[in-house]
């Protein structure tokens, strides 16, 4: 258990970003984004390391954002705030790729996104890439769920591809509602795209959602799993309360994680009106657990 690292989540950065959640408005899919720029990312930096952690995972949400933060002057910003404060950056969540996987995006375009990734991931150190699969495409009289499969599948087979050529690891997050809606699903999706590159990212609540076991989830998908966000669920919202504040028993997760020789990353991966505070209330609930479970 020591060598698996806290890691403050992207969510606490998109849910300071993401317009409604800071206004306090009901969220809706039309309303307009803002996304983190290069002197907010130095400044929580700088509160990652303030909060007591030492690393962090990058939220970018687009395309946009991505040459933002690739350019060769914001990179190097990005990388001496993260020296000066010794936080790493282990992963990146790259909310564009998921629509791409059911969209019509010219490969070159993909591939050229892939290698800019690439190269700042390289440039601060990040080796995992996080990503959702797509939501639920609406049913009606054309929909055809074996279409709608062989797109993602076909689109999953080349970011396998390019995870393994650029040297990264993928690690893809099961969502109820999404089309992996649970470790099933994304298992059914290891067993098509067959690429040691393409792992998993285990959150918890989503998983207690989803009305799986999730000591099952951990013995599944044992050696495959890349990330694992530590969010807890209520019983009824998708709300990620920090660990401790929801219905999920926390003890026999961590023994479960021990004993698949889980040694990667945990993301505290929490939202509300306070999330600074939730990461504090998070990270010592926690730390509290993996000392007892040494």
């Amino acid at each position: 258990m020591s060598r698996m690292k806290l890691n403050c989540g992207s969510r606490i950065i998109e849910q300071l970003f993401s317009g409604p959640a800071v206004k306090g408005e009901p969220y809706s899919a039309r309303a307009p984004r803002r996304e983190p720029d290069v002197k907010f990312i130095l400044g929580w930096i700088r509160r990652v390391s303030d909060l007591g952690l030492d690393s962090l995972c990058l939220w970018i949400p687009s395309e946009r954002n991505l040459e933002l933060v690739s350019q060769d002057e914001s990179t190097e910003k990005i990388r001496l705030s993260c020296e000066q404060r010794s936080v790493t950056i282990d992963n990146l969540a790259v909310s564009f790729l998921s629509p791409w996987t059911s969209e019509r995006v010219d490969s070159g375009r993909i591939e050229r996104a892939w290698s800019r990734l690439a190269g700042f991931a390289d440039a601060v150190g990040a080796e995992v890439l996080e990503m959702l699969s797509p939501s639920l495409p609406a049913s009606g009289p054309s929909f055809s769920w074996t279409k709608a499969w062989s797109a993602y599948t076909s689109r999953m087979r080349q970011y396998a591809r390019l995870a393994e050529t650029h040297g990264l690891r993928l690690a893809v997050e099961p969502r109820p509602m999404d089309i992996l809606g649970n470790t099933d699903a994304l298992l059914r999706l290891m067993d098509v795209v067959t690429s040691e590159s393409l792992g998993a990212v285990i959150d918890f609540g989503h998983v207690q959602m989803a009305r799986e076991e999730p000591t099952l989830a951990v013995r599944k998908l044992a050696g495959r799993t890349f990330s694992v966000h530590l969010s807890d669920y209520d019983g009824i919202t998708d709300s990620h309360w920090p660990p401790g504040q929801g219905i999920i028993d926390w003890y026999p997760i961590f023994a479960a994680l021990r004993a698949a020789k889980y040694d990667g990353i945990l993301s505290l991966d929490v939202s509300g009106m306070d999330v600074e505070q939730e990461v504090i209330e998070a990270r010592e609930y926690v730390e509290e657990i993996m000392r007892k479970a040494r």
